[in-house]
């Protein structure tokens, strides 16, 4: 019997499977801006040719490309994830393309199942894909069989993917990366391809949503994307007024909001007696990929506080948390700042743009090897036909060859290859035309290879081709009208979990009323207040040892946790000294992790 202490072993586990999970499935890497499953998929499917030039396959050949290759995760995994690649409302740039119902705004779900959709890698998939034959990728992982090989990076020439945006949850660590627009996105590459040092306004990159909406927060937001954290990013519907039929009619969502989410919101809403008469009288829905959401008021009904009403109280008003963590170099996770996360992509297309260019010298000299060969032969044709037809076999016919011609083994191989006809027709004239367009090509890419700026050059050459077939104008509005926002009275917490209504002393968290909240402590501890008292009093029961590091809104279902009354203890437990959650984004309005003293500037009234 092997004795060991429980704690070590069981942390010990943890930590390993922690990384394995933010490392193989959470995480993107910061070459390429792909999770490790989204590329096992790609890759897969780029095998058997399920590509943008080829017809149109049922998407179970895409899923069983993978599931046969090297993806572990299971078919519906798969399917969710390819699926949603396809859809024009949640990537900016579709990775895939579908023939059939790829689903609507109104359920995240209501795609078909893969047995009824056609789907094939789109354009763009192939440009990730580009060059991957040339030894551009050196990073490869063994398949679950051991019988193949899946790049661990992928080239990405031309288009990083990253903005399609990523919300990822690993253990211990999540990563919340916006959409972004490709025009911006690649001004501020080919910027800091020009100048690593180019200012902040030169690079400066907002979100851009697919579903269009309106940003309220521009300015707040400027040094939440340079940092890759900070304040988040608030975003509201675009809503019309129909004066024929006495009517608000959605047009767009807060990105990630679907219209079954909206409807369930306002039944619970109506329901609601304390909002009888709230002005609002019933709801329908006729979206599909475009939103078409008509809410209907009553007679006497106030347009304006029934406007702020729908703000307030469902997801018409949305957030984005902004948390641009990565894998820096597809193996440590870091937070990285938009210009780092620029610059990382930037270092690993000229680490693929020059292996590319070596890999084409290497071959061109070759090429001028063997066509030296034929030349040298072509001189003598009617001895080399002689010396071949007296041969007994193959390996005499070269042993021969090499001896009378000076060949080299792979010049002989190449002109035993070629059958007697076609050696005895050698045409001088051709070959020196091909060496000679050779000997050219790779003086060029000697001159290319010398010359990092003529890299550079290549680089932002393929970046603007892929952009000039992919280029859209911004959908999302960028405006600065947040503080015009009118919200419920907030209440006030300090680090202890003393609730009061007034700013009392500089360590404040603020928070609107009205919700369930949780709040995580510098010793990992999670705790949770099932309602904000009318009076001040202690709202969480901290230790005298501990402190709060953060409160956030909650609801039930969105943690893990061990429960023990009004105690939970946080799964996985701190990390370094910073308290960790299991959290879904969609369900927490700010969540601020810090090990220094709070203070009001770390949150935003909402």
């Amino acid at each position: 019997m092997i004795q060991k202490d429980l704690t070590q072993t069981l942390s010990r586990a943890f930590l390993d499977f922690s990384a394995y999970n933010i490392q193989r499935r959470a995480i993107p890497d910061s070459r390429d801006g792909l999770k490790w499953g989204a590329r096992q998929l790609i890759y897969s499917q780029a095998r058997e040719k399920l590509t943008h030039d080829k017809p149109m396959k049922k998407a179970q050949k895409t899923v069983a490309a993978a599931m046969s290759f090297c993806y572990t995760h299971g078919d519906a995994g798969a399917y969710s994830t390819l699926i949603r690649m396809a859809k024009p409302f949640v990537y900016t740039v579709p990775l895939q393309e579908v023939q059939g119902n790829y689903g609507t705004q109104m359920n995240v779900k209501d795609h078909s199942s893969m047995r009824y959709v056609e789907m094939r890698g789109s354009y763009a998939a192939s440009q990730l894909l580009q060059d991957i034959g040339k030894e551009t990728i050196t990073e490869w992982e063994d398949t679950y069989d051991l019988e193949g090989k899946f790049p661990k990076v992928l080239p990405a020439k031309g288009f990083y993917p990253i903005v399609n945006g990523c919300i990822a949850i690993g253990s211990g660590m999540s990563s919340s990366i916006p959409p972004l627009n490709l025009a911006e996105m690649n001004k501020a590459i080919i910027a800091l391809i020009n100048d690593p040092n180019a200012p902040d306004d030169d690079i400066v990159c907002y979100p851009d949503f697919p579903t269009g909406s309106v940003i309220l927060n521009k300015d707040s937001l400027k040094e939440t994307m340079l940092n890759g954290h900070g304040k988040a990013c608030i975003i509201q519907s675009v809503i019309e007024y129909n004066a024929k039929e006495n009517s608000f009619i959605v047009k767009e969502l807060p990105y990630a909001t679907y219209t079954n989410t909206i409807s369930a919101e306002l039944t619970k809403l109506l329901n609601d007696k304390a909002y009888e008469d709230c002005g609002i009288k019933g709801f329908t829905d006729y979206s599909g990929e475009r939103v078409d959401y008509h809410i209907h008021l009553t007679p006497k009904a106030n347009r304006e506080k029934v406007l702020q009403l729908l703000y307030e109280k469902t997801s018409l008003r949305s957030f984005f948390s902004i948390n641009i963590t990565m894998l820096d170099n597809g193996v440590v996770p870091k937070r990285f700042t938009l210009r780092e996360m620029f610059l990382s992509y930037i270092n690993h297309q000229r680490v693929v743009y020059r292996r590319g260019f070596e890999y084409d010298k290497r071959k061109a000299l070759h090429r001028i090897m063997i066509l030296d060969g034929y030349l040298i032969v072509a001189a003598r044709i009617e001895d080399a036909i002689s010396l071949i037809k007296g041969s007994k076999d193959k390996s005499e016919a070269k042993t021969a060859l090499m001896a009378a011609f000076n060949l080299n083994e792979e010049q002989a191989d190449a002109v035993l290859k070629l059958t007697l006809s076609r050696i005895a027709s050698m045409e001088l004239d051709k070959f020196i035309k091909e060496k000679d367009s050779l000997v050219a090509f790779a003086g060029e890419l000697d001159e290319i290879l010398g010359n990092e700026k003529k890299i550079d050059e290549r680089i932002i050459e393929d970046i603007r081709a892929f952009e000039s077939t992919h280029k859209r104008g911004r959908k999302t509005v960028l405006t600065n009208v947040e503080k015009n926002i009118t919200v419920e009275k907030m209440v006030y917490f300090d680090k202890t979990g003393h609730c009061t209504f007034k700013d009392e002393g500089d360590s404040i968290i603020i928070l609107p009323p009205q919700q369930l909240y949780a709040c995580v402590t510098r010793k990992g501890k999670l705790y949770r207040a099932t309602r904000v008292p009318k009076r001040a009093s202690q709202l969480f029961k901290i230790k005298e040892d501990d402190e709060i590091v953060s409160i956030f809104p909650m609801s039930e279902g969105f943690l893990s946790y061990k429960d023990d009354e009004d105690n939970f203890e946080c799964v996985p437990f701190s990390v370094q000294g910073k308290p960790t959650t299991n959290l879904s984004l969609k369900n927490i309005t700010k969540v601020c992790l810090t090990q220094d003293k709070i203070s009001i500037a770390d949150f935003e009234c909402f």
